[in-house]
C-alpha cells in the first residue's frame, strides 16, 4: 500500500509534460516545406546505373560473401538508389525485398523524409511499412501528420508502424495499436520497439502503460512490463516494485528485465530459471 501511494504521488507531483502549440507547429513545418521544394533524388550516371544493375543481380547470389560485396556497392552508390530500391521492395521478387530495405537504410537520412513520402501512395503494402517504419525511426515533428494518416491504412503492419512512431513521438493515442502487436508478436519487434519508443520516456508513457496493466489479464501485464523497458524513466522505477511479487514466474521475469533496463540499462534476461527469479527479486527490492 505504501508503495502505491508514494506511486501516485510521484505521477501527481511530477513536471507536466511540454506541449507543442498549433503556431509552433507551423513554425516548425516552414523549413521542412522549403526543403521539400529544394530536395530531389540525385540522378544516377551511366556508370551508377550499370553497377545498380550488376548489384541488383550478385546481391541474391548464395554466396554470402558476394551477396555482401553487392549490398556495400549498392550503398557505396548513394541516395541515387533509392528510388529504384523503392520499387525493388515492392516488387514481385521477395528474396530483393530484405537487401533493398538494407540498402535503404543505410543511404536514407532525415533530409530524405519528404521524398519518401509521396511512396505511401504506392499500392505494394512492403513499401508503405518500411516508409512508415523509417520515418518512425528518423523521430521526426515533421512526420506526425503522414503517420496520422497512415493509421487509416489498409494493412495491420503500416498502421503499427505509424501508432509505434507516434508513440515515439509522445503522441499516445494509439498506444493500443503498439500494445496489441507487442502482445502477440514480442521477439520479432522488441528491438525496434525499443529504438522507435525509448526517446518518448515520461510520466505520461508510465500513466499510459499503467492504465492497461490495472486489473489485466497476465500477457497484459507481460505487455507492459516489456513497454516499461523502453517508456519508464528511471525516476519511476518503483512503479515497476509491486510486480516482483507477483506469484506468476512470467511476471516477476518481466518485472526484473523492466528493472534492469530503466535502472541500469541493462539488457533482458530472457533464460531466467524460476530459483533465479525469486534471488533477484530480493536484490531488486532492497535497491528500488
Amino acid at each position: 500500500m505504501k508503495t502505491l501511494t508514494l506511486c501516485l504521488a510521484l505521477l501527481a507531483t511530477a513536471a507536466p509534460v511540454a506541449t507543442q502549440t498549433p503556431d509552433s507547429k507551423a513554425q516548425d513545418s516552414k523549413p521542412q516545406d522549403k526543403q521539400a521544394k529544394k530536395l530531389a533524388w540525385p540522378k544516377l550516371s551511366p556508370s551508377a546505373s550499370s553497377k545498380l544493375k550488376i548489384g541488383l543481380r550478385k546481391v541474391k547470389s548464395d554466396d554470402e560473401e558476394k551477396a555482401a560485396e553487392a549490398e556495400a556497392n549498392l550503398i557505396a552508390i548513394g541516395p541515387a538508389v533509392a528510388p529504384r530500391m523503392a520499387r525493388v521492395l515492392g516488387g514481385k521478387d521477395e528474396d530483393l525485398h530484405e537487401p533493398a530495405a538494407r540498402v535503404l537504410d543505410a543511404v536514407l537520412e532525415k533530409q530524405h523524409a519528404p521524398l519518401i513520402v509521396p511512396w505511401m501512395k504506392k499500392k505494394q503494402p512492403a513499401v508503405r511499412r518500411y516508409v512508415t517504419l523509417r520515418l518512425a525511426r528518423f523521430h521526426m515533428n515533421d512526420a506526425k501528420g503522414t503517420l496520422e494518416k497512415a493509421l487509416k491504412d489498409k494493412d495491420a503492419d503500416v498502421q503499427f508502424h505509424a501508432a509505434l512512431g507516434l508513440a515515439g513521438l509522445g503522441d499516445f493515442g494509439s498506444l493500443d495499436v503498439v500494445f496489441a502487436h507487442c502482445r502477440e508478436g514480442w521477439r520479432d519487434i522488441a528491438t525496434t520497439v525499443h529504438e522507435v519508443l525509448e526517446p518518448a520516456r515520461s510520466r505520461n508513457a508510465v500513466e499510459e502503460l499503467s492504465k492497461r496493466m490495472r486489473d489485466a489479464d497476465d500477457q497484459a501485464v507481460i505487455t507492459g512490463l516489456r513497454l516499461m523497458r523502453s517508456l519508464c524513466p528511471r525516476d519511476y522505477a518503483i512503479v515497476l516494485k509491486s510486480r516482483l511479487d507477483a506469484q506468476q514466474h512470467a511476471i516477476k521475469k518481466e518485472a526484473i528485465n523492466a528493472l534492469r533496463a530503466v535502472v541500469d540499462g541493462e539488457p533482458p534476461l530472457e533464460n531466467l530459471s524460476v530459483f533465479q527469479a525469486i534471488e533477484l527479486c530480493k536484490k531488486w527490492k532492497a535497491r528500488v
